[in-house]
């Protein structure tokens, strides 16, 4: 969804421009007099769906975006990708709501450890790098998160994991590297964030994943696969797990699989069904894909409507009843669409839920 395709050059030019308030680079100021130019953000009117946050048939001309004193607002285009990115929020939030109530997860649940704690000797002889690697089950949607990250070592020591998509060897997943501090033979890591691992990519291919450490030359510990729980192996239903260890990170691709040893890491894991199936490439042509898309629009638009509502120092308001009945005809519109979204979702991308009950609706006005 594009912002605006309005290309009036008194909203603004694609490039900074000389000739601001204050006689140099613009700022891209709330009130723009004369000489004052708004600079306009990058891709500010592509829309690979044709739809607009300031369509005029659900929403308020541009003219009336950003018109206010409140300093901490920002400029127009600033109000404008806000209120996009709080829709798209609101849109996933209540689709993922609706999600659930309408379907069960096709997965069992798991929630545990993916290994025993028992250890009596050292593994050696391995690569540089060791570690885990998780090969998901063919559930589209599917998604794991790592919660803790324990090793079990040697000797004491601080050890660096990082997490590497199967496609990506080069870039970890994780934004810094997770610090394992090992005293005596074990250290664990916490993780604030955890660890989202999206089990499909945008073309509902399955995504493995290696857990990798580099041992600086100390030898892990012999614990093995399971979880001391009476079910060896109950994540088997989500993904399978095997140790890897080879002198370099492209080398883990074709490195052996060890199903017994998982090389001194043993992780606090859970599987869910996820929302990260809508990061994949959408098809306007496709009626869910068409009507999920002007849903997004309409939240954006509320969320737009409800701020030029709630303006506490409008300079220039649109007419407050018109932004009312924008806004009451947009919430209607979505109590129709977002139903119908939540009991018809392209099971062909997201096949880790399965429909609680037969009924469906088929077909929408739009």
């Amino acid at each position: 969804m594009g912002l605006s395709e309005n290309d009036c050059p008194c909203y603004g030019t694609d490039e900074p421009v000389l000739g601001g308030i204050d006689g140099g680079d613009v700022l891209a100021p709330l009130d723009p007099g004369p000489g004052d130019i708004i600079d306009r953000p990058e891709k500010w009117n592509t829309s690979l769906s044709g739809l607009y946050l300031d369509d005029q048939k659900y929403s308020i001309p541009l003219k009336f975006t950003g018109n206010t004193k409140d300093c901490g607002e920002g400029n127009v285009w600033d109000i404008l990708a806000r209120s996009r990115a709080h829709g798209l929020r609101n849109f996933i939030t209540d689709l993922g709501a609706g999600i659930k109530a309408g379907y069960d997860s096709r997965l069992s649940k798991f929630s545990g450890v993916t290994a025993g704690t028992s250890h009596n000797y050292n593994l050696a002889n391995l690569g540089a790098f060791a570690g885990v690697y998780i090969d998901p089950a063919q559930y589209r949607g599917a998604k794991g998160i790592i919660d803790e990250i324990e090793l079990y070592m040697q000797a004491p020591g601080t050890f660096l994991v990082n997490v590497y998509s199967e496609r990506d060897l080069g870039t970890p997943i994780n934004e810094a590297p997770i610090s394992v501090v090992v005293s005596g033979n074990f250290g664990r890591a916490i993780l604030t964030t955890p660890l989202s691992l999206s089990f499909s990519d945008e073309y509902s291919r399955k995504v493995g994943y290696y857990v990798v450490y580099d041992r600086q030359g100390i030898d892990p510990r012999n614990l093995q696969f399971g979880c001391n729980c009476g079910n060896e192996k109950p994540w088997l239903n989500h993904f399978t797990l095997s140790g890897v260890s080879a002198d370099s990170l492209d080398g883990l691709e074709d490195a052996g699989r060890n199903t017994q040893y998982p090389y001194g890491i043993r992780m606090k894991m859970r599987v869910t069904c996820g929302m990260d199936w809508l990061c994949r490439s959408w098809d306007f042509s496709n009626q869910w894909d068409r009507v999920a898309s002007e849903s997004i629009m309409l939240y954006g638009v509320c969320e737009l409507l409800e701020r030029q509502l709630n303006d506490p120092q409008p300079v220039a308001s649109a007419n407050p009843e018109m932004v009312q009945n924008k806004l009451t005809r947009a919430k209607q519109l979505l109590s129709d669409r977002m139903p119908w979204l939540a009991t018809n979702i392209p099971l062909e991308d997201a096949d880790c839920y399965a429909c609680k009950t037969l009924y469906s609706v088929d077909e929408i006005l739009i």
